[in-house]
């Protein structure tokens, strides 16, 4: 027959489908029979040997992004606040948690100026509401709600840098994104972003889960020179508008095909 390339975009955060199931049973046997199996991302590679129940026919293409045609605003002085922003469902492993507690210790050393806009919903929105409330950010954080694509786009033009300690992210898009149109991008080793963020030269890259991390990383941002990290933005930038976009995205995956149509050598 013909063959089957499957593609999986991410990892089921209920776990449904690893549970045993007639559903689940159909899924596992379609993704064991494929030719081959595309993840986004290495942080998948497991859960989808897991779930397909062999690793063999595994393949890495990463997502792309459609770079905006205008980059973000000139930078302001730098005698002006440092803009952060983050994008995200607001819910467990996101970690928009550890970033206020992180900016709260900051601010408690007085370091630095800035501010935080929180840009999705979600079911934690009310408890990172209270949580930079109680350390008294309200006038430095804002949570925005859900934005449209092109909000999102026009809010990321107007900050500086992008920082998301996502713990459980198997590509991650929204640093694409902020990368695409200039911002300097934070995001987590180990995690999806690590495809495309080299630390120190296209971004940085945090430890997991790690407040004591997050200062370390924004403190010289918040409190330094800026020339430095708006050259690593330019870099990241560069990279991602050169090296991770649809046509690249287009472009591998169509290798693939042409390799597994023509089948095994011999």
């Amino acid at each position: 027959g013909l063959p089957v390339i499957a593609v999986l975009h991410g990892q089921n955060t209920n776990r449904a489908y690893l549970s045993a199931g007639s559903q689940s049973d159909r899924f596992r046997k379609a993704l064991s029979a494929v030719d081959r199996l595309v993840i986004v991302g290495e942080p998948m590679r497991a859960y989808a040997g897991l779930l397909a129940g062999r690793g063999d026919h595994l393949a890495v293409i990463g997502n792309g992004v459609d770079a905006p045609e205008r980059m973000r605003v000139p930078p302001d002085p730098d005698t002006a606040p440092v803009e952060l922003i983050t994008v995200a469902n607001l819910q467990e492993g996101k970690g928009i948690d550890l970033l206020i507690a992180a900016l709260a210790r900051l601010a408690a050393d007085g370091a630095g100026d800035w501010r935080l806009r929180v840009v999705g919903d979600g079911p934690l929105r009310d408890a990172l509401q209270a949580q930079a409330a109680r350390a008294g950010l309200d006038a430095r954080i804002r949570l925005l709600g859900a934005r449209s694509n092109a909000q999102v786009f026009a809010l990321l033009a107007e900050a500086d840098v992008f920082v998301l300690p996502s713990f459980r992210e198997a590509f991650g898009v929204a640093y694409l994104e902020a990368m695409s149109t200039g911002l300097l991008t934070i995001g987590v080793q180990g995690e999806g972003p690590s495809q495309f963020i080299d630390h120190g030269r296209t971004g940085f890259l945090v430890a997991p889960r790690s407040v004591d991390s997050l200062v370390a990383t924004l403190r010289p941002v918040l409190t330094g020179p800026r020339d430095g990290w708006r050259r690593i933005a330019a870099a990241g930038a560069a990279h991602a508008r050169t090296h991770c976009t649809w046509q690249t995205h287009a472009e591998q995956l169509t290798d693939l095909m042409d390799r597994v149509i023509e089948g095994p050598p011999g």
